[in-house]
């Protein structure tokens, strides 16, 4: 492996060459890209069926290695000492799309629809929270039973 930057074979409106290009962006490694001509066959010419026999994209040169297969190439990416972090680019991705939503709480649209349904806290016990008298969330408990502190 040479400190050259690395070399990604791609065409456009391939996606897997386009999780490629978000993992090396996203790791900060530097890379020179090469655009293929899908319509004019860049990628069945004999100097790239040399790279990689099935005519595919995307492909990641290092020096004299070769490699292809998107989630291979990912996985180098991820090995590499110059990437950002010990994270997975795809982790980073799925954490930044969803906000950061703790998974135990239950989204607005949950709670909203157990309130429809009468699951609800008692008005009078709104803004207390962990009192109830018995009623909570729809359940109820027979009068004359008490509750054990």
């Amino acid at each position: 492996m040479t400190s050259t930057p690395l070399e990604l074979f791609w065409i456009a409106g391939s996606p897997f060459a386009w999780q490629v290009m978000l993992t090396l962006e996203a790791k900060q490694v530097p890379y020179m890209p090469r655009l293929l001509q899908g319509s004019q066959g860049d990628h069945k010419k004999p100097d790239f069926l040399a790279l990689n026999p099935r005519g595919k994209v995307p492909v990641l040169r290092d020096g004299d290695f070769v490699m292809y297969e998107s989630i291979a190439i990912m996985q180098f990416i991820e090995a590499k000492p110059t990437a950002r972090s010990s994270l997975h680019a795809a982790a980073d991705w799925q954490v930044a799309r969803k906000g950061g939503r703790c998974a135990r709480r239950p989204a607005r649209g949950a709670r909203r629809a157990r309130q429809a349904r009468g699951f609800t806290r008692p008005e009078s016990l709104a803004g207390r929270p962990g009192h109830h008298s018995g009623r909570y969330h729809g359940l109820s408990i027979p009068e004359g039973t008490a509750a054990r502190e």
